[in-house]
């Protein structure tokens, strides 16, 4: 009988061993498959975030195209855009680019002297444009 005894638990305990690799093995692999659906996941927020990058880049270089008063000069309709520009880019830090000097001026020279006078012309009247 001490024999038998002792053979079954030999037996009782390579079961339990057996049942403890598999049982590690179950966790590796539930382990793996969490792995995967956390890099999974982080792709696709990536994804997202690249495809509304895309979708501002894309609203940031809108164009648009609107008819102005004939009697409007070309610098007041430099100055409009630029303000439309500004307007949409309202709250956020951006770079404005422009090939009017007239506009580039306006903003960096003579926008500060009018506003310092509190946007008063020389002849003390309200600026028009």
């Amino acid at each position: 009988m001490g024999k038998n005894m002792l053979v079954r638990e030999e037996k009782r305990e390579r079961e339990e061993k057996r049942r403890e690799r598999r049982e590690e093995k179950r966790e590796k692999r539930r382990e793996k498959r969490r792995e995967e659906k956390r890099r999974e996941e982080k792709r696709k927020r990536r994804e997202e975030k690249r495809r509304e990058e895309e979708r501002e880049e894309k609203r940031r270089e809108e164009k648009r195209e609107e008819r102005l008063s004939s009697s409007w000069s070309s610098q007041a309709c430099e100055l409009y855009a630029l303000y439309q520009a500004l307007e949409l880019l309202k709250d956020k830090v951006e770079t404005l680019f422009t090939d009017s000097k007239y506009a580039f001026a306006i903003v960096h020279t003579f926008g500060k002297i009018w506003k310092e006078r509190g946007l008063i012309n020389i002849r003390g009247k309200r600026l028009i444009h």
